[in-house]
């Protein structure tokens, strides 16, 4: 059963669907009718959680935003657009999301069947017919046999046989007890097989019409835990996909090449080959690490998410039972796997040649440029990634990718000797700039590896040595690499996250400051109320013991004839500084922070409630915090004393009864 209750979502100034409020219950067949735009398919992307949204949802009883993995473990969806990767075979897309989801090998060879695909098993997603691509699309959506059947606009591209057998699936679905949602607006077949049709327009529901009773069941969808779904298919399609990357293959040749080149250069001359210090050889071995390395990984790195996004893809990944965070590492942890792969294959023949002619005691010198073009590769394909997930289109991340790699290789050494020209720019700043280029970084790793020369390391390194030493130079420059591994990856996993959990991320951060600040307040407040208390208070709070000592249980009619000016205003007092943020000065629960808060403050003015407490009541609330009263929000105040307790209780009722 899916519970659909005032939901509402915005694209800007545009709003796609407005206070939409359906039940689906299992054993149904609903038809989602509307032109182009009504808000069909983003009602379906919010019941899978892969869009933000206002108002609630709830699948079979879980929220798909908090709990998508969950959600969409028993959901079978099958995108407009086919969703599968126009690269690979019939028998590779099958497999792909069956590993995903943990589906067996026997349930795709028996989709595959009845999908009439046998024939085509070996053959690739794009010289496949538009019908046949909807077909295969819908038998990776049946591949758990999935308690929830979500497809848009799945008779697309179907002839009139294939949308009867679509439709006659759909009906075996729903007497199996499963919930069936099709959103379409074409084929009398899929028209005749649904129970209800609700009908949308400009994002409301306009009608909602049942056909008639839904057919009787034959067997009942059993509810289980949502399961997770792997990543590792990704990681290892990544690695695949990156044997045929045109960028990936001519890095490795280039690679192989240009070193095999240098290296029978470097044996051919007089100085010879010079690994272990900085010649010719090591020049152009540094080169290739510094300028090939960075291109290639950017570029790989930008086309992760932006290139899902162009062919249609991405809406069909995100649908899988994976978080948004794991389904992005898993393909980023793939591409840095292909790329240090061909980094190291790229440098494999230049090796060879250079332990056959120098012998094994030069490959440790060698080593260090696949390790420094790997590292350096590494951090720039996490800067490609963060222009992966923030562009819209593969064009957009391609030139942003260039022109970062352009500014990092060329255009920051550029930059520096106009401004050494023309200013007298402080060593100091010369150096921050080394350490936050990770590709100048690299190539001064690289040379104090090797040989720690003043005039190679440029006046930047060796500033950054005679103050730091050659080792914690090193440490320094290794850690900026590590931080531009880390950050523009940590930055894009929270970019790439929903909207709705970032701004819950920032609405719990703002709470967190706000509550900081109040207890600041709070703290440089209470000497003064205490030494108020003391001398406005004094007599009343002794006879307010020696009444407590003759009756433990008094009653609130003599507590308020015991309320002097001076225990108000005390109270006043007190709750100016740690309830009027939320409940509002006046005391109607609308104070600054009320907007964010669910369930909204208490209207402490409303005496019909106030008046079924007793002031040992509001007491309690007030020393254990509002969880006890449904409110989880709401701070504790144990450090309250009793006579402060006495002024603030005395000051709400006031409220009331004002």
């Amino acid at each position: 059963m899916i519970e659909i209750q005032n939901v509402t979502k915005r694209f800007g100034a545009r709003t796609a669907l407005s206070n939409v409020c359906l039940r689906l219950d299992a054993g149904e067949i609903t038809l989602l009718l509307g032109s182009n735009g009504a808000g069909k398919s983003t009602l379906l992307r919010c019941l899978l959680g892969i869009t933000d949204f206002e108002g609630s949802i709830r699948v079979e009883g879980r929220d798909p935003i908090a709990e998508g993995c969950a959600v969409r473990s028993s959901i079978g969806y099958m995108p407009q657009s086919c969703g599968l990767h126009p690269g690979i075979t019939v028998l590779e897309a099958m497999q792909l999301f069956a590993a995903i989801r943990g589906a067996s090998a026997d349930r795709i060879e028996v989709l595959v069947r009845e999908a009439g695909l046998q024939e085509f098993s070996q053959t690739r997603v794009a010289e496949l017919s538009g019908g046949l691509r909807q077909r295969l699309a819908f038998a990776v959506a049946l591949l758990t046999d999935p308690r929830i059947l979500i497809l848009d606009e799945p008779s697309a591209s179907l002839d009139a046989a294939s949308r009867e057998w679509l439709a006659g699936r759909l009906r075996a679905a729903a007497a199996e007890g499963r919930t069936v949602i099709v959103s379409t607006h074409a084929g009398e077949e899929l028209l005749a097989a649904g129970h209800r049709r609700v009908i949308l327009e400009d994002g409301r529901v306009v009608a909602d019409i049942r056909n008639g009773q839904p057919r009787e069941r034959q067997g009942t969808a059993v509810a289980s835990a949502g399961r997770a779904g792997s990543a590792r298919p990704l990681i290892r399609r990544e690695i695949k996909d990156a044997i045929g990357n045109k960028w990936l293959i001519g890095y490795a040749a280039a690679l192989g090449l240009l070193g095999l080149a240098a290296a029978a250069n470097g044996i051919g001359s007089s100085a010879g080959l010079g690994i272990q210090t900085f010649g010719r050889t090591t020049a152009t071995l540094m080169n290739l690490c510094l300028l090939l390395s960075p291109l290639v990984a950017v570029l790989m790195g930008a086309g992760t998410i932006a290139g899902e996004r162009e062919r249609g893809t991405l809406e069909h990944l995100l649908a899988q039972p994976l978080t948004r965070t794991r389904l992005l590492l898993g393909k980023h942890a793939g591409i840095l796997a292909a790329l240090s792969a061909a980094t190291i294959a790229g440098f494999i023949p230049a090796g060879i040649l250079i332990g056959w002619s120098a012998g094994p005691s030069a490959l440790a010198s060698y080593a260090l440029f696949p390790a420094l073009a790997s590292v350096i590769g590494i951090a720039m394909a996490g800067i490609g990634l963060l222009i992966s997930v923030t562009t819209r289109t593969a064009v957009q991340a391609q030139g942003a990718a260039i022109m970062t790699w352009f500014l990092f290789v060329l255009l920051y050494d550029l930059i520096l000797m106009g401004s050494l020209a023309f200013t007298a720019m402080p060593i100091e700043a010369l150096a921050a700039g080394l350490v936050l280029n990770p590709v100048d970084a690299g190539r001064v790793l690289g040379v104090l590896a090797l040989e720690p020369d003043l005039y190679l390391l440029g006046p930047a390194g060796a500033y950054l040595t005679s103050s730091l030493s050659v080792g914690g130079t090193a440490v320094l420059l290794f850690g900026s690499l590590m931080l531009w591994t880390v950050g523009p990856l940590a930055i894009a996993v929270f970019k790439f996250a929903l909207p709705l959990r970032r701004a819950a991320f920032a609405q719990r951060r703002a709470l967190r400051l706000a509550a900081l600040a109040e207890d600041r307040r709070a703290r440089r407040t209470r000497t003064v109320v205490a030494m108020l208390t003391l001398a406005v208070g004094l007599n009343f709070a002794s006879g307010c013991s020696s009444d407590d000592d003759r009756d433990d249980k008094k009653s609130d009619a003599a507590t308020h004839a015991a309320v002097t000016p001076a225990m108000l205003e005390q109270g006043r007092t007190l709750y100016k500084v740690n309830c009027a943020a939320c409940h509002g000065d006046t005391g109607k629960g609308d104070g600054p922070a009320a907007g964010v808060l669910k369930p909204p403050p208490r209207d402490h003015t409303d005496r019909a409630y106030m008046d079924t407490l007793n002031d040992e009541e509001i007491e309690r609330v007030i020393k254990m915090g509002g969880a006890i009263k449904g409110k989880p929000l709401m701070p504790s105040h144990p450090q309250f004393k009793e006579q402060e307790l006495h002024a603030l209780v005395a000051y709400v009722r006031s409220l009331s009864r004002k």
